[in-house]
């Protein structure tokens, strides 16, 4: 098959999507109709779509909204009657429009305010279902505030924000150890996580962004953690990495002679350092917290042997378990004050961890390294750790000499693999990959350090 018979598949496939969905609209709209039947073991339609079909609730919800909104209806005396939006539902029939087209344009025409009348709301219609085709999902809505302008001048839109004491967090521990958090922000708050979380820029103060602030490619790459961070899309490659390989998998390190070794299955997925950055926010901000004498936020109480043979569970100060190898790999990073217990749960030490790098370190780090150091990785310094390359645990010192800047998915790397940092003679930090990656074991650099390495003696 060559590129122009896959895009007609591509182009068939789309039209046998389309038509998927008007019958599933139609087929569902039966049942908002009549009532879901009791036989099938469903109190709504939603229930029988997830559980008969084995969808998500999101998708249920989604498939039974659409049949709602473009599916034919009845009165009260059982009289047939059109679709709620006859126009969009003619659309996802015809195939003009798409399922996610038809969603959205369905969403904004129920914001029409109620004084609004049905002449207007009928040409608000035809205009988007006319326009949405040859603009991108997101600009349908573009659309609608302008028509929205028109159609209700001297209105506001409905300030449908919750009110102050609707905003909340919430946070379960699991029994395994992990936490479930979800909660409602305000307006201003989930905006400024929304840009942490999908922006380039550095965490760091003064630090400049690895993007170049404007191009297409920073976009795209806004765009993607965007859909990620939304639940658009459960997962994706970083732009940033398709922009530069023609095969995303193959993004490389190089030896110290200049020999390429691909390391591409080993950089972390959009979903990955998304959460990756959250998890070092939230660090950042214990750091800071401890560095100048606060409380510790997180104290985890363990028997002494257990910590030591890394067995057994541990307790946090909100009374929540979880394995002690847990603890000693995740918890050993100076923002935990441990309280080492006797068999007989007696006192028998207290031990603080004080291996973070201060301020002046992290700052030569970033200059040194630019990034994560791990081959291929392009996360900035501000999204980093400062990693010990002789673990502290082993005896190794926080100094710059045995420190590289590791985004926290590579962190983790070394617990759960043969991976490990190791540092050159003339001071670069390197990586030794498993002998799956390459069979010699000879430490991967950073592309980075090989372009300054030429750069420096370019004219020598």
């Amino acid at each position: 098959m060559g590129p122009e018979d896959a895009v007609t598949v591509l182009d068939g496939i789309e039209t046998i999507d389309r038509l998927t969905e008007s019958l599933s609209a139609i087929v569902l709209s039966v049942f908002e109709r009549c009532g879901t039947p009791r036989d099938f073991g469903a109190k709504t339609t939603k229930a029988l779509v997830e559980n008969r079909l084995h969808v998500s609730g999101r998708e249920a919800s989604r498939r039974v909204g659409l049949a709602d909104a473009l599916g034919k209806r009845v009165d009260f005396s059982g009289q047939s009657l059109d679709p709620k939006f006859p126009l969009v539902a003619a659309g996802l029939m015809n195939g003009t429009l798409s399922a996610i087209q038809a969603g959205i344009i369905v969403q904004c025409l129920k914001k029409l305010p109620a004084r609004v009348g049905a002449e207007e709301r009928e040409q608000a219609e035809k205009l988007l279902v006319e326009h949405a085709p040859g603009v991108r999902v997101r600009d349908i809505r573009v659309l609608f505030e302008e028509i929205l302008a028109w159609a209700d001048p001297d209105g506001d839109q409905p300030d449908e924000t919750p009110a102050r004491d609707e905003y909340c967090v919430n946070l379960r521990a699991r029994e395994d150890g992990a936490w479930i958090l979800n909660g409602l922000l305000d307006p201003v708050t989930g905006g400024i996580m929304h840009g942490l979380l999908t922006s380039r820029i550095t965490a760091g103060a003064g630090a400049a962004s690895t993007a170049t602030t404007g191009s297409d490619l920073a976009a795209a790459v806004v765009e993607v953690f965007d859909a990620v961070l939304t639940g658009d899309r459960h997962d994706a490659i970083d732009p940033s990495v398709i922009g530069e390989l023609a095969d995303p998998e193959q993004s490389r390190g190089e030896r110290e002679d200049g020999t390429p070794v691909p390391v591409g299955l080993e950089l972390p997925s959009v979903r990955t350092r998304i959460y990756e950055r959250f998890a070092t926010l939230v660090s950042r901000i214990e750091m800071k917290r401890a560095g100048i004498g606060a409380p510790y936020a997180l104290v985890v109480t363990a028997k002494a042997e257990d910590l030591a043979e890394r067995t057994g569970r541990a307790e946090t100060g909100a009374d929540t378990a979880f394995p002690i190898a847990t603890a000693a790999a995740e918890g050993l990073n100076g923002a935990v004050f441990f309280h080492l217990m006797s068999e007989k749960a007696r006192t028998v030490e207290v031990q603080t961890e004080k291996r973070f790098a201060n301020a002046k370190q992290l700052a030569i780090l970033a200059a040194r390294d630019q990034g994560c150091s791990f081959p291929g990785c392009d996360t900035p310094p501000g999204w980093c750790d400062a990693h010990h390359v002789v673990p502290w645990a082993e005896g190794g010192k926080t100094d710059v000499n045995n420190l590289t800047l590791a985004c926290g998915a590579h962190h983790h790397l070394i617990d759960r693999s043969d991976w490990y940092a190791v540092m050159l003679k003339d001071g670069r930090p390197a990586w030794v990959p498993p002998t799956t990656v390459d069979p010699a074991r000879e430490p991967i650099l950073h592309a980075r350090f090989i372009v300054r390495g030429i750069a420096d003696t370019l004219f020598d």
